[in-house]
């Protein structure tokens, strides 16, 4: 999986999550991680909600190391100086057919193009308008 220039090689299957790791900065403590489940639940659960339709949650987390700069008097070459983790989770109706699924995702994709949404994440931004 490439994401940014960065090859993210499948690593195996950890419980419900499939690994991803990007290892280009060798040594273990650096590596960069991809995780992605699909797990469905059961509708139900509670009083009134014995007839709800199953959901399917589907999680993907990306973890960014951060290594201390080669030239840095604050740590040793190998040494994490950082750590960005991102979660996405969908919880989807079983009512949703793939057409409406494909809206979600198209939607999604839309979102972290948008102005308000990058400004957030580069900028640390607060959305507004």
């Amino acid at each position: 999986m490439d994401l940014n220039s960065k090859t993210y090689a499948f690593a195996g299957v950890v419980g419900n999550y499939t690994r991803y790791a990007y290892r280009a900065l060798g040594l273990p403590q650096l590596f960069s991680w991809v995780t992605g489940a699909v797990t469905e639940a059961k509708g139900g659960g509670g009083k009134g909600k014995a007839n709800l339709p199953p959901k399917t949650h589907v999680r993907w987390n990306l973890r960014q190391v951060v290594p201390v700069p080669e030239d840095s008097p604050c740590g040793c070459e190998g040494d994490v100086k950082a750590q960005n983790t991102v979660f996405i989770e969908f919880v989807i109706s079983g009512e949703s057919d793939s057409t409406v699924r494909a809206d979600l995702l198209a939607q999604i994709q839309a979102l972290v193009l948008t102005t308000e949404f990058t400004g957030s994440v580069t900028n640390l931004e607060q959305p507004y308008n």
